[in-house]
């Protein structure tokens, strides 16, 4: 599992953090949700953030959003990330990621891991449903 910790480390960059509603900050993880409602299961993903060491020494920021049935779990890209090197096995540790966090963490309602670009603009998505 620190392979995966590892690769989000890696996936994650500074962004702007105005404009995409309240936040919470643990370690070097920002931690954006747009529903007051969504503030208790951002609260959980900062610990689990912390807990499993995905928190790396860069910046990074994720924003939570509720559509639907589905939470989106938003995470920014590095400027220099290329979708074409997105590999068969890191797309099996976005699996693990996504199917772990929605145990632990999305227990309401799961998740889907977006990747986005500086401004949360959907990039793609590595799990299909």
């Amino acid at each position: 599992m620190k392979k995966t910790f590892f690769l989000f480390f890696l996936l994650l960059i500074v962004s702007c953090s105005k404009g995409f509603g309240d936040k919470i900050e643990n370690g070097n993880t920002t931690i954006f949700y747009t529903n007051k409602n969504e503030k208790v299961v951002a609260e959980k993903l900062a610990k689990y953030w912390i807990k499993n060491q995905i928190d790396g020494k860069e910046k990074q920021f994720i924003r939570i959003l509720k559509f639907k049935e589905v939470y989106h779990l938003q995470l920014i890209l590095r400027e220099e990330f290329k979708l074409s090197a997105l590999s068969f096995e890191e797309i099996k540790l976005f699996t693990e990621l996504q199917s772990e966090l929605n145990k632990l963490v999305f227990t309401s309602l799961p998740c889907k891991i977006i990747l986005c670009d500086g401004h949360f603009k959907e990039i793609y998505t590595p799990v299909s449903e």
